[in-house]
């Protein structure tokens, strides 16, 4: 970061645009880097202000303030830039609010000209892009980085030493703070040590997951035991043995899995569980939300989408129903100007090259569209497709003796014929069973095998050769025998 920074300031490049919540530690940061220049800061609050490191009485370097000028209009703040000296830096915090005006966008055009001939130089601080068409060619975009993990473990050991207290400073909980801002790091580790005497990891992290309420983006979903869900046991067996790509540094990180099938046979049940078995926070995703009314917010959304999913690694993100979106996408030329595809090809980028440890678990229920869209080119960024079938004989007393203990129920259900019903229908069963009776509430399920038999049957065809069955292979029942798909 140090070398990027001064270097463009010394390519001449007169306006940069750091991305960042971090007001004061962007300005620290990046002002150590460039100590021949003169520092200056201005908002509405502060005017302007010429800024200069120097050592305070424990002899400790701080940024203090040396000079004010009386430039409190947004209006204003430009001219004076040419009027301060030659090779000075002006910081400018929450200009993203103000670049919908004309004036100011002219006004910043006129001067651009003067900046690249004095060694002036503008940068924008701010928690949000808002760069008008008009001036994109003139204003480079670069990220200001969170906090690393060298610099939270100092953070950590000088509240420690502040507050005189003898205890550990855990790997975990350091590696908990990861993708906070330094202010928010501070106050997870000062809330851990009151709540718990120590610094915790499941106390920082749920911290962290605050980031994610707040954003409006995602939502936080509670994970489910693996025992709340009945038969499955190759792909249990495999998200198992995945768990240990995320612990073992010597072993690949798995990125993700499709989870594809007949509608209530526990895809989504199941993607709840991976976030159990691994131990990580689940992370509801939904393109839908992210989609903006405003040209470009779709986009934005999705940057801040990745970030965030970023920021609260290690982290399951999951999609319910992924076709719907993509269906979205490959219509998006003609419904919104292509915002909606822009957005997912995003996704599918980042998807790609992100190095967090972000496990995805998608669901589907139609393949068509996955297939269609982009040649495939989102099933190639997850590891495996697993299909879902319809849950055989054993299976189907597993999930019978799951939903009777989770309801309390003690009828007798031996006599109803539950072949060719979903684990949905038999949780379905077993709730009406204890307003209806049993008899009553077998009676009317209509099994959705039968409703749409050739969808599934279509469904199933394309399984057998192109996914990995989730059911045990000698166990799959169609409701009028049984049916073994091939390995």
């Amino acid at each position: 970061m140090e070398s990027v920074f001064s270097n463009y300031l010394r390519a001449g490049y007169p306006a940069l645009w750091y991305l960042t919540n971090e007001e004061q530690r962007a300005i620290e940061v990046l002002s150590k880097q460039i100590p021949e220049y003169r520092i200056y800061k201005w908002d509405t609050a502060s005017m302007l202000q010429e800024l200069k490191w120097t050592a305070n009485e424990d002899g400790e370097e701080e940024l203090t303030q040396v000079g004010r000028q009386e430039i409190e209009s947004q209006f204003e703040i430009f001219p004076s830039i040419l009027s301060l000296p030659a090779e000075s830096v002006v910081f400018l915090f929450d200009f993203h609010v103000y670049f919908e005006d004309i004036t100011i966008k002219r006004m910043f055009k006129t001067i651009l000209k003067g900046l690249k001939a004095s060694d002036r130089h503008v940068v924008f601080i701010s928690p949000v892009i808002n760069i008008p068409v008009e001036l994109e060619k003139d204003i480079t975009v670069l990220d200001f980085p969170l906090p690393t993990i060298e610099e939270l473990k100092n953070l950590a050991t000088e509240i420690v030493k502040q507050n005189n207290l003898t205890i550990d400073i855990p790997d975990s909980a350091i590696k908990a703070m990861k993708g906070l801002t330094m202010e928010e790091a501070e106050n997870a580790a000062a809330k851990s040590i009151i709540e718990n005497r120590e610094l915790n990891y499941e106390s920082i992290e749920q911290e962290k997951l605050q980031m994610v309420k707040k954003s409006g983006l995602a939502e936080i979903w509670t994970p489910v035991s693996m025992n709340e869900i009945g038969g499955q046991k190759p792909i249990k067996a495999y998200i198992q043995k995945r768990k240990e790509g995320f612990f073992n540094p010597s072993l690949p990180t798995p990125r993700g899995i499709i989870l594809t099938g007949l509608p209530g046979s526990g895809k989504s049940l199941f993607a709840k569980a991976v976030a159990s078995v691994l131990g990580f926070p689940l992370i509801k995703g939904d393109f839908g939300t992210l989609k903006g009314g405003i040209v470009g917010e779709s986009e934005k959304n999705m940057t801040r989408f990745t970030q965030l999913c970023e920021a609260v690694a290690p982290a399951v993100i999951m999609f319910d129903e992924g076709e719907k979106a993509i269906a979205g996408a490959q219509s998006s030329g003609k419904t919104d100007g292509g915002s909606t595809a822009n957005m997912f090809a995003q996704f599918l980028t980042w998807y790609q090259e992100t190095t967090a440890e972000i496990y995805v678990v998608m669901t589907c229920n139609d393949m068509d569209p996955l297939l269609d869209f982009s040649q495939g080119a989102l099933l190639r960024r997850f590891d495996d497709i697993f299909f879902m079938d319809l849950p055989g004989k054993e299976e189907r007393k597993e999930i019978l003796a799951i939903h009777k203990k989770k309801y309390n129920s003690d009828l007798d259900y031996s006599k109803v014929d539950t072949s060719g019903w979903t684990g949905a229908e038999i949780e379905k069963m077993v709730k009406n069973s204890l307003f209806d009776g049993v008899e009553i509430a077998a009676s009317n399920i209509r099994p959705i095998a039968i409703q749409n038999k050739e969808k599934i049957d279509r469904a199933r065809d394309w399984a057998r050769y192109n996914a990995i069955p989730a059911n045990e292979p000698d166990s799959v029942e169609n409701g009028k025998g049984k049916r073994t798909l091939k390995m």
